[in-house]
């Protein structure tokens, strides 16, 4: 976690950066940037270095290029070659081989000059250098993205200024092999939207994305609206809409658990948690969080564990982080079985064997003890096993 704005201190913006340690549970300071600047983007690179990339200052009006350089293992810091441009509200995220992507954005060639952007720029660690690759179909700042898990890159929404206020339900894919962009189908919410949460997933063999929220009409429409995104077929279906509109928020999905939770956000309720059932399609209130989070200062990280590590957010922008433990399902040891068996377990529910460890999900967490369960092949072939948990 690095930079923000300091509430205690005329709203100002910090330089300070943190790393968490889930075995201590606590945070350490680890250094300063070279600038204080709320709203950079982090990425972390696929050889563990951490890039912290561009940003704003004075309220917003002034963008950053600068790229700074973290390295875990020697807990130091190096300076990178700044972005092609000055910066704020873009798309981030990282590619194979210690790279990592620019894209969109709002900024310009000089530190407070305004464009909204097409450009996309690859940035490789290894050369420590910038490659520009295709523009996107359309300027776009305040845009929600995710990478599937095949290594699909998605963009969607957004917003854009010309001579009228813009927003957009678009959707954009970057092809990383060719480095090129193209549209795919746009969402149903037609007016667009901007500040949305985008998470992408597997199952069944398909990828798929998730948007929701977000806002329009300079955040005096907040969305309840959810979306999946079906990538295989490229085409929209419309879910059920949240309890709360959550505008700037962020989402955390457990394929495993067919669960989806929304984090705070502007518009609603703003230290809620709010439970998507992915099966039923319907959204439950969980545990609400300590503290109101809610904008790009609010940063969120999912752990090792499953646990969801979060920080920061305005509303209070100095309140501690909080590590959010889900009712999730736990993983469990079956005694026979392989992969492609389903486990019915005694007293209702079934779940699916992930691997050849015979490792177990439910979708609910199961007492102490052990059950009995039925394994079945999908062939018509079964056998009982029992589950310890």
């Amino acid at each position: 976690s690095c930079g923000g704005i300091d509430q205690n201190d005329g709203n100002s913006e910090q330089n300070e950066c943190y790393r968490y340690y889930p075995s201590k549970h606590s945070l350490s300071a680890i250094g300063k940037l070279r600038s204080s600047k709320a709203a950079a983007r982090i990425v972390t690179l696929s050889n563990g270095i951490a890039a912290v990339i561009g940003g704003m200052s004075n309220g917003g009006s002034e963008r950053h290029n600068e790229l700074d350089l973290y390295d875990p293992t020697n807990n130091s810091w190096s300076v990178g070659t700044n972005l092609p441009r000055f910066l704020a509200n873009y798309t981030a995220t990282a590619l194979p081989g210690s790279k990592f992507l620019i894209a969109g954005g709002f900024g310009g060639m000089a530190f407070n000059t305004s464009d909204y952007l097409d450009e996309s720029w690859v940035y490789d660690y290894g050369t420590n250098a910038y490659t520009q690759v295709g523009n996107m179909p359309g300027n776009r700042s305040r845009t929600c993205f995710a990478m599937t898990p095949s290594g699909r890159f998605f963009v969607m929404g957004g917003f854009e200024f010309t001579t009228v206020d813009t927003w957009y339900n678009t959707l954009f894919e970057y092809s990383v092999g060719a480095q090129t962009w193209s549209s795919k189908t746009s969402t149903n919410e037609t007016l667009g939207r901007e500040w949305c949460s985008l998470v992408a997933y597997e199952s069944g063999g398909n990828e798929y994305l998730i948007v929701t929220g977000g806002s329009r009409d300079l955040f005096v429409t907040n969305l309840n609206s959810v979306e999946r995104y079906d990538v295989t077929n490229n085409t929209w279906t419309t879910l059920t809409n949240m309890t709360n509109s959550a505008t700037i928020h962020f989402s955390h999905i457990n394929v495993a658990a067919n669960r989806l939770w929304v984090f705070g956000g502007w518009g609603g309720v703003q230290n809620s948690v709010q439970e998507y059932n992915m099966l039923a399609n319907t959204w439950s209130a969980a545990t609400n969080m300590a503290a109101d989070r809610y904008n790009t200062f609010m940063s969120s990280i999912s752990l090792d564990d499953g646990r969801v590590l979060v920080l920061h957010g305005s509303g209070d922008y100095n309140r501690p982080g909080e590590v959010y433990h889900f009712a999730a399902p736990q993983a469990y040891q079956a005694a026979g079985g392989d992969k492609n068996y389903q486990f019915t377990v005694t007293g209702g529910g079934s779940g699916t064997m992930h691997s050849e460890s015979r490792t177990y999900v439910p979708p609910f967490p199961l007492p102490g003890g052990t059950s009995n369960v039925r394994v079945t092949d999908g062939l018509g072939a079964t056998a009982n096993s029992t589950v310890t948990h």
